[in-house]
């Protein structure tokens, strides 16, 4: 499997789990915004050969999910690992494949795709 076929596979993994976790509202328009937002930064900082910075949220509040259900702490680090493993993969193998990696990342993050830079 190649890498940016990973990456595709990652980030359905996330929708999925993003699906899996809707109850808490892990499926609404913000933590999908917030998700995709990271991943695109992640891809930018790899782009320019600059080091991700952002912190990837933890908790309900930083995900934007109910906060007053049982288990959503849970739910939020669930998320909270799988975005972590998609921004390390990004940042240890963008160099490899730049252009396709920007493809999948504008086909996969729409909401966000107008923020990816265009370097080469």
């Amino acid at each position: 499997m190649t890498k940016p076929e990973t990456l595709r596979i990652l980030l359905k993994s996330f929708e999925k789990l993003q699906n899996k976790l809707k109850h808490y509202g892990a499926w609404d328009t913000e933590p999908d915004d917030i998700s995709h937002n990271l991943v695109v930064d992640a891809l930018n900082k790899s782009l320019l050969g600059e080091k991700f910075i952002q912190v990837i949220p933890s908790d309900a509040i930083g995900w934007a999910l109910y906060t007053d259900m049982n288990g959503v702490q849970k739910a939020a680090r669930q998320l909270h690992d799988a975005m972590q493993e998609i921004v390390t993969f990004v940042q240890l193998n963008t160099c490899f494949n730049p252009k396709d990696f920007r493809e999948i990342v504008a086909e996969v993050c729409y909401r966000a795709k107008w923020k990816i830079i265009s370097c080469n």
